[in-house]
């Protein structure tokens, strides 16, 4: 072979060759637009080697070649050219398969069967010609025929492309569309400059068919360029199908009219419905529901709005409710935009977070919400419509730890079950009921005015009132009610509990069963008790707190024979000492009586053994609150105050409440038992205001009883309490106790209770309370 003919053989072999390397990259076995692009490179690669064989045979074969080889592979690939051009901007889908197949082949079949009826003359005449380079010599006009045919099928690609890259949703795309378009216009413009060339200068040799086909190599070329560049055809599922088929979650692709291009497995199996490429999704949903889920996806399609576990509840076609959990994300295949689902069922998931979150948001014995549920809810409410009136109603039951502490927890457990009952009663639907803890509930109205949530408040407070049957006994219960209303009282929820707080206590304090709406008078009390509080805390440890003493004397004789401790708070700025009605509720309420009441008999403890070690032998009183008796150790730290000090135990004596005895009667018993068999002697203080009862005097080993001021002031006037308190002192005696009248002001009372047989008295008849210097100096005639 000569040199010119390996050039020949080169520049028809090395396009084909490009054209069946393509056809292999594009995976001819995955989707149809894969499949007719390789069968289009296939066709294009015969053609070239169809030319290349045809140019270096002798002549006489030049014909038969052109008519059985290149000629059917040229029209070939003008047919699946146009195939894969409508497939790409997705005319296939648009119209009836016979006229979409006869719009692609039908030119292209008439081209071949005029070329195997041998009736070429029709396009072109050929006539043998000396030379390697080309053994067919197309006339002119033949040529300008052939040329007319491509080019119509060539034109059509372009405005094609170009229509379709203005609905095409991305920036990425629309350069895909636009190489595609420019190599297609190359390729026109290059058959175009040659025919037109070809037909007004007829070449003074015969014109090479390679010059026409090399347009067509800058076309498969630039395709080639998209493919690299751009992962053009690349199939869906093609890359790691195994992971697509067997994943746990249900995976489809989807396109922007909700139809299923691709599914894995596991949709049917989680749906139990079944689906295939080309379904639509909506036959996953309720006929009635697929209208709007179609707008919703659409919306969604269109804004590419992705997700990442979004869960929403789904009934499906057959009926079934479950929870799902969908990731989806958008990609663009084959030019499109399609969008992939990953959806997982979290039905089981989702039960367990409800149960999880009721349980967070749920009182466990009342089965209402708690505080966590009502900050929330107020949170809601106030983020939806930050102008909306509320108001928060906050419930405590009226002496309910005394009705816990006789019929026990149990009881009371059954109780708040009951008065939960009764505030859903109450209460209308929309309306939040909480319960804060204990004995204490929440109720958050929205969108009522102050009079509304007032009368609502009452309504309550009748329903908790109805008697609760339990064991055949009838208990009766009520309640106080403090009110807050947002916005004015407060706009978060800890500001208005402590207003709703103050409001409750208010209602207590009036009376209680009533209801109260918080005042800014209240916030100024509440302030003020918060700061007595604070400053109380330091009082102790700065030396603020004193003692004083008022003597007891014996009626009999009107020698002294004891002295009761009674505190006072020295506070900074104050004017004059702080008496302890002012300070020990608050004491109580914030833990502080404990520390208060070590110290008190500690001190009254070292001054009596002072006293005693003058040679008088006094007792010394120092009143108990219940919080220091309901304290296991209390016995031994009263016995390691005595041993300290070295006070004779009978020189002391101990005050209890009738109130703080009731508590824990049990309890109460066996520290009194306890204290008793030290030698401590115990007295009941304020007898006969509280619950005074013959059980609870022979309970309790009491030495004393002391008859509280109240009803000694009335001793001058003939019957009334003066006769209550003869009756007590009376009732004392019976018992062996001894009696200590309180508030004893006036000879007259003096005198009435010498004739009542009392023991012994107190009082400003006597002294008022002074400091132990006084008592010193008075009674002993010591410095």
């Amino acid at each position: 072979m000569t040199l010119t003919s390996y050039l020949l053989w080169g520049f028809y072999f090395f396009p084909g060759l490009l054209c069946l390397i393509m056809a292999c990259e594009m995976e001819w076995r995955h989707d149809a637009k894969s499949r007719t692009a390789a069968a289009l490179m296939l066709s294009l690669a015969s053609f070239f080697f169809g030319e290349m064989v045809r140019a270096l045979l002798p002549p006489e074969y030049s014909i038969a070649i052109v008519e059985n080889w290149s000629g059917i592979s040229a029209g070939l690939s003008i047919g699946f050219a146009y195939h894969f051009y409508t497939q790409f901007v997705r005319w296939n889908e648009r119209l009836h398969p016979l006229l979409y197949y006869g719009i692609c082949y039908a030119p292209p079949l008439v081209l071949a069967l005029i070329f195997q009826t041998g009736h070429t003359e029709l396009i072109f005449t050929g006539t043998e010609a000396v030379g390697p380079w080309n053994k067919l010599v197309i006339e002119p006009s033949g040529y300008f025929a052939l040329m007319i045919f491509v080019l119509f099928y060539i034109s059509a690609f372009v405005p094609l492309l170009l229509l379709a890259r203005r609905r095409v949703p991305t920036e990425r795309m629309k350069r895909k569309y636009t190489i595609l378009a420019a190599s297609s216009s190359i390729l026109f413009i290059w058959v175009l400059v040659f025919g037109v060339l070809a037909e007004l200068f007829p070449p003074p040799m015969p014109l090479p068919s390679l010059f026409f086909v090399y347009g067509t190599v800058i076309w498969a070329a630039m395709i080639r360029y998209l493919m690299v560049k751009y992962g053009f055809l690349t199939s869906i599922g093609n890359r790691f199908r195994i992971l697509f088929e067997t994943s746990p979650h249900s995976i489809m692709v989807l396109d922007s009219s909700a139809r299923i291009r691709e599914l894995n497995p596991m949709v049917e199996n989680m749906f139990h419905i079944a689906l295939s490429p080309g379904s639509s999704l909506l036959e996953i949903f309720p006929e009635e529901e697929r209208e709007a889920r179609l707008a919703h996806f659409r919306g969604d399609f269109d804004r590419q709005e992705r997700h990442r576990g979004l869960v929403f509840p789904l009934t499906t076609a057959i009926g079934e409710v479950m929870h799902v959990a969908l990731d989806c994300d958008y990609f663009e295949y084959e030019d499109e935009l399609l969008r992939m689902d990953i959806i997982r069922d979290v039905t089981d998931v989702k039960l367990t977070e409800d149960r999880i979150r009721e349980m967070a948001y749920t009182d466990p014995l009342t089965c209402v919400g708690n505080r966590a549920l009502f900050h929330k809810r107020f949170g809601e409410l106030a983020k939806e419509n930050p102008d909306r009136r509320m108001a928060v109603l906050l419930l405590d039951l009226d002496r309910f730890k005394q009705i816990n502490d006789v019929l026990g927890h149990g009881t009371g457990d059954q109780l708040l079950q009951h008065v939960a009952e009764s505030l859903k009663s109450a209460v209308p639907g929309p309306h939040l009921i909480a319960r804060l803890g204990g004995d204490e509930f929440l109720v958050l109205l929205a969108d009522l005015d102050r009079g509304e949530a007032e009368d609502l408040a009452h309504r309550i407070l009748e329903a908790i009132r109805r008697p609760f049957v339990l064991d055949s006994q009838e208990l009766h219960l009520t309640s106080s009610i403090g009110i807050a209303h947002y916005p004015e009282d407060g706009t978060d929820t800890e500001t208005l509990m402590k207003h709703a707080d103050n409001a409750m206590y208010r209602a207590k304090s009036l009376g209680k069963n009533r209801v109260s709406v918080y005042d800014l008078e209240m916030n100024r009390l509440s302030e003020a008790r918060f700061s007595l509080e604070q400053r109380l805390r330091l009082a102790l440890d700065r030396g603020e707190l004193v003692l004083h003493y008022q003597p007891q004397a014996e009626l009999s004789s009107g020698r002294i024979i004891g002295m009761e401790a009674l505190i006072r708070w020295n506070a900074p700025g104050a004017s004059g000492l702080v008496p302890p009605v002012e300070f020990i509720p608050v004491a109580e309420d914030c833990g502080l009586i404990v520390p208060i009441g070590q110290w008190v008999l500690g001190e009254a403890c070292r001054q009596n053994k002072a006293w005693y070690d003058l040679g008088q032998r006094w007792t010394v009183s120092v009143n108990v609150s219940a919080a220091q008796l309901m304290r296991s150790g209390f016995p031994q730290e009263v016995s390691a105050v005595l041993e300290q000090t070295g006070l004779p135990p009978e020189l002391l004596i101990l005050e209890i409440t009738e109130t703080a005895a009731v508590r824990d009667l049990e309890h109460t018993r066996r520290m009194l038992l306890d204290l008793a068999q030290l030698g401590v002697s115990i007295s009941l203080d304020d007898f006969g205001t509280g619950y005074s009862s013959l059980g609870l005097i022979r309970q309790l080993p009491v030495k004393t009883i002391k008859i509280d001021r109240s009803f000694v002031q009335e001793m001058t006037d003939e019957g009334g309490n003066g006769a209550i308190a003869e009756a007590l002192i009376t009732l004392a005696l019976s018992f062996g106790m001894g009696t200590v009248a309180e508030g004893v002001e006036t000879e007259e009372q003096r005198e009435r209770l010498a004739r009542s047989r009392c023991a012994a008295i107190q009082g400003y008849l006597l002294s008022r309370p002074v400091p132990a210097q006084t008592i010193t100096k008075k009674f002993t005639g010591g410095e």
